[in-house]
């Protein structure tokens, strides 16, 4: 069982395209952050089949430039 904390500070993208989190972790940068992100993969969506969610415990992404 998967237990993420409650987010203090940070974001939760959901409903994303099943596939793409990978992409949208880059695309933001996330990797050169220091903090807690977690990626779950084709969970199970009765509106779109399968999706993505992407959390991350950092707010450091929205208020710079990308």
């Amino acid at each position: 069982m998967l237990n993420i904390s409650g987010i203090q500070e940070g974001f939760v993208l959901d409903h994303i395209q099943a596939g793409m989190s990978l992409q949208i972790y880059h695309d933001l940068k996330l990797d050169q952050l220091d903090c807690t992100v977690a990626i779950i993969k084709n969970a199970k969506s009765n509106k779109m089949g399968k999706k993505d969610i992407l959390f991350s415990d950092s707010l450091t992404t929205t208020s710079r430039s990308m």
